[in-house]
Order: structure tokens, then sequence, then C-alpha cells
């Protein structure tokens, strides 16, 4: 399946290649808060999103004309969650809370379309493929009596490699003619699970704030 999505996302990106003159290109940075939908479902004990989870994310853009842009993007992804306990023996040491967090690189290709530009306004809408790659997770417990723990009370059976279809909108503010302001809105479908126990597939929204710098 991942082979799949992502010869299918080189073929895009050559079908939109043909035909244009590459005029510019353009480096950027961009950082953002992700929610996260249907990962705690069907989960035992009592699972809450108490942290928020977020991006950041380096990438480049090669301007194929003055509306079509190709973007790639490499970004770094937490997503967390803790869990309380509801044991009916307890003693000093039981377990009373949990905290995961899951740390992913993302390999994002995207197709950009400028709609329109006003003033020194520009608004793009995008659609893509991502990537997400599992590089490990930290958690730690407490106890009732306040101790803390370092052991992996929570199981890591989430799935290590997974990939999604991607669409938002960015709006640009343009400071000067090489450098940009963004704001972006963005949504992703998973085509899996996150753990296997969810009923649903992983969706996420994010909105992401970034720099780019044109050349």
């Amino acid at each position: 399946m991942m082979k799949k999505f992502i010869n299918l996302s080189l073929l895009i990106i050559l079908i939109a290649h043909t035909g244009f003159s590459q005029k510019k290109y353009s480096l950027f940075f961009s950082s953002g808060y992700d929610y996260n939908i249907n990962y705690m479902s069907n989960m035992k004990y009592q699972n809450s999103n108490n942290f928020p989870d977020y991006n950041l994310g380096i990438g480049g853009a090669a301007y194929l004309n003055d509306r079509v842009r190709l973007r790639a993007e490499l970004k770094y992804v937490n997503t967390s969650f803790s869990r309380q306990y509801d044991f009916e023996t307890t003693t000093a040491s039981t377990l009373s809370k949990s905290v995961i967090a899951i740390n992913s690189i993302d390999v994002n290709p995207y197709l950009d379309y400028r709609f329109f530009s006003i003033c020194n306004f520009d608004l793009y809408g995008y659609s893509g493929f991502r990537f997400e790659f599992n590089m490990g997770d930290y958690q730690y417990s407490n106890t009732i009596d306040g101790d803390k723990s370092y052991k992996n009370y929570i199981e890591s059976n989430y799935k290590k490699a997974m990939a999604g279809l991607t669409g938002g909108f960015s709006l640009n503010y343009n400071l000067t003619k090489k450098l940009a302001l963004s704001i972006s809105p963005e949504y992703t479908y998973f085509l899996n699970y996150l753990y296997s126990n969810n009923k649903s597939n992983l969706e996420r929204i994010n909105v992401n704030l970034g720099v780019e710098w044109k050349f």
C-alpha cells in the first residue's frame, strides 16, 4: 500500500511538471497545532488529549508558473494522550496516570494552485499525500503517592508506518518579493487505524504558521 501511494505521488509530480518551465524556487519553515481524531477510540481505561499535539517542518517548493507550484515537506509530528486509571483496589504504588508522546517523521508531497492575489495576499489551495513513519515514543506515569515511573505501561502497538490523503488552503502575505508569511489550515485522512483496536481511521486537522524565502 505504501509503495503504491509513493509511486502515485511521483506520477502526479511528473505529470504536473510536464509542459511548464520552472521560474523560481523557495524554502520554508513551518510549525503548527494538530488535532487528532479517532486515535483514542475503543481504548481501555479513560484516555484524553490533555496536551497539545504539534508539528515542526522544513521544505521547499518549485514554481512551475505563476499559479502552480510543487511542494515537498519534511516534518516532525508529536501525537500524545494521557490515561487515567480507576482500579478498585489501590495502594500507594498503584498507577494513577500515564502519559505517552508518539514521535513521527512525515514526508509530504503537495501540488499547490494559486486561486487569486489581492494586494500582498496570495490564496493557494493544495492537495497531496502524507507518509508518516514512527520514530518511537516517550512515556511516564505517576502513582497515587506521587512517584514517577518511566516504564512503558501503555502498549506501543500503534502502526509504525501510515499513509494519508491531505489537502487545505494557504493564505500567504508577501512582506517583500522574497519573503512571505503564511497560515495554512489542513485536513488529513489516513488510510489506517493508529491503534489496532481503534474503530475508525485516524484523521487530523492542523493549522500551520510558516515563513517562506523565495529565490
